[in-house]
């Protein structure tokens, strides 16, 4: 047997509705989201009254500008932020149904089990006992995150590879930390901090 063959770790991943939420909770760039609306919220407003002062040609000194543009901003701006705050609570959850649908719609009521199998140079992902799979090196992984079940294992291309903590054989947690972070050194790293 080649060195290249050796199992290190193996992992068994069935696709459920919480994995699937805790997934795109994790990969989703929420921040950046954030923040956008945000400056959406305060540039909207301004150039929605840019637009209103200069259609009526009304002049105005800096006073007075600026008081009524508070409320502008107050008018158009609270929607905005509430829009924000229903994105940041449901998209996940949307997300997570709409790729159960799909998994359920491809493979029926039987969703195999994601086989994943890393090797010393190589992983090889399964999706059930028949299938060949595929092989990726290391190498292709650009971000890792670890969310409370789950590792997220993301490539350049926006695949992602799913390891369930509980599926892991061969190796425990703390172990896998370790052995993934070897084997992908220039990918970002997200630990969980309330399971490191």
């Amino acid at each position: 047997m080649e060195n290249s063959e050796i199992v290190l770790a193996t992992d068994r991943y069935t696709p459920s509705f919480e994995n699937q939420l805790q997934m795109h909770r994790a990969t989703r760039r929420w921040g950046f989201i954030v923040i956008m609306i945000v400056l959406l919220a305060y540039l909207i407003p301004l150039i929605v009254y840019l637009a209103i002062t200069r259609a009526i040609n009304v002049s105005y000194t800096g006073e007075s500008f600026f008081a009524d543009f508070r409320l502008t901003l107050l008018i158009v701006a609270t929607p905005l932020y509430l829009a924000l705050l229903i994105l940041r609570m449901f998209a996940p959850r949307r997300l997570a149904k709409q790729r159960m649908r799909a998994l359920n719609e491809l493979y029926g009521n039987a969703i195999p089990d994601f086989v994943t199998t890393f090797f010393e140079d190589a992983l090889l992902a399964q999706s059930g006992e028949n299938d060949p799979g595929v092989r990726l090196n290391y190498a292709v992984f650009t971000h890792i995150k670890e969310t409370r079940d789950l590792f997220v294992l993301k490539t350049k291309e926006k695949h992602l590879l799913i390891v369930d903590k509980q599926g892991l054989s061969g190796v425990d947690v703390p172990g896998f930390r370790k052995l993934i972070h070897e084997k992908c050194p220039n990918a970002k790293v997200k630990w969980n901090p309330q399971t490191t």
